[in-house]
């Protein structure tokens, strides 16, 4: 039981328990009380299960039905702060490493669904991607020739059921809800409550913050490579450095 829980670790739990009791009884709830959004099972060829499948028993049948697995026993939390697209694009990446590339099915269906997923996270993401990336799924869990070709697609799947709307967002309106995909989020500071007292500007690495002591600083976008250092050291009394997505 890892990710975004209280109680993280290994945990024994009979068959047939919800997936809310093992979050919230034993894992201790969502830090910082954030919302639980959706939990990914199995290993990195299981799917994700949304919030509103809380309540699914824990056990084969069940998991299957929603378009996971059981898979290694493994369960990652996640909250309103993980894009569901990144998400899916983190787990093909692994999978495609590990893919041995022997059928043209798994090696090549990968290969397309990572260059997909890479140009909806920049930005560039057309609307027929979504139809393409459930067709390649469809055709990896036909035609691959053993289990991790057959299964890679189960985070595409259960993501494009469970969170389309985050893909469409993505796509047309050039917008990461999650504020996670760097291409389409820009880093700005609100001037009404900057004081300017320049912690932000001493730390960027790429010297894309100006300004003068005691005023407000701005972040000069086009240089800016958004690595989250002004975020970091800027006051918590201020909290003048937020993430806008659909500008970038």
């Amino acid at each position: 039981l890892v990710g975004k829980v209280n109680n993280t670790g290994l945990v024994e739990v009979p068959m047939g328990i919800s997936i809310r009791d093992i979050i919230f009884k034993i894992g201790g709830g969502i830090k910082d009380g954030r919302k639980f959004k959706a939990a990914q099972t199995g290993g990195p060829s299981g799917g994700v299960i949304p919030d509103n499948l809380i309540d699914l028993p824990v056990d084969f049948d069940e998991l299957d039905k929603a378009g996971s697995m059981m898979g290694s026993g493994g369960m990652i939390v996640m909250d309103e702060s993980d894009c569901m697209v990144n998400v899916a694009h983190y787990f093909l990446k692994f999978l495609a490493d590990e893919s041995c590339g022997k059928c043209v099915p798994c090696r090549e269906g990968l290969r397309q669904m990572l260059y997909i997923f890479e140009r909806i996270m920049d930005g560039k993401g057309k609307e027929e991607d979504l139809k393409l990336l459930g067709d390649l799924s469809i055709m990896m869990k036909e035609a691959s020739m053993c289990a991790l070709g057959a299964t890679a697609p189960n985070i595409v799947l259960t993501t494009l059921k469970y969170f389309k709307e985050e893909y469409e967002a993505h796509i047309y309106y050039n917008m990461c809800p999650a504020k996670v995909c760097k291409s389409l989020v820009a880093y700005v500071i609100e001037e009404e409550k900057c004081a300017g007292c320049g912690s932000c500007a001493k730390v960027c690495p790429v010297n894309a913050i100006e300004g003068e002591n005691k005023k407000p600083y701005k972040i000069n976008t086009d240089i800016c490579i958004k690595c989250g250092s002004c975020i970091e050291v800027c006051p918590s009394k201020y909290s003048a450095i937020v993430k806008r997505t659909g500008i970038a």
